[in-house]
């Protein structure tokens, strides 16, 4: 009936593209036959999280100077799927009060100059990355 069927899965970030050559014939005599060339392409699906480009990101600020606005670090992911689904925002878990984060770019800044915080202490920071597929994947 001229149906192609997969019998496993497929992964875009696999294999994007099939290319079949078919042959079809008949039973009869003479034989005839005609081949026909089919191009498949897989489309993306939003099977892959954003992945930090490190494991760690750190930096340090001398509080007696900090600024508000100061740029700390700039964090980046990425993701292997296609579209929106590749499309990356940032967003801090905590300590928003005192960090912002450019949603799109990763880049952290100072919200204030630090005046409450002691030169001794230690700040960390969780950064969410999440992509613009459907469902929205994270990774933290």
């Amino acid at each position: 009936d001229g149906t192609i069927l997969v019998t496993g899965s497929v992964d875009r970030e696999s294999k994007d593209k099939y290319e079949l050559l078919l042959l079809a014939s008949d039973n009869g005599v003479p034989l005839r036959q005609n081949f026909t060339h089919v191009s498949i392409r897989v489309l993306d699906v939003n099977d892959n999280p954003p992945q930090f480009t490190r494991a760690q990101y750190s930096a340090s600020i001398p509080v007696a100077a900090a600024k508000e606005g100061q740029s700390v670090l700039a964090v980046s992911a990425t993701d292997p799927d296609l579209g929106n689904n590749a499309v990356i925002s940032y967003s801090l878990m905590n300590h928003s009060d005192d960090f912002h984060i450019n949603n799109g770019t990763g880049e952290i800044t100072l919200s204030n100059n630090l005046e409450h915080i002691t030169a001794d202490t230690v700040v960390t920071l969780t950064v969410v990355a999440t992509d613009h597929g459907v469902p929205q994947l994270t990774s933290s």
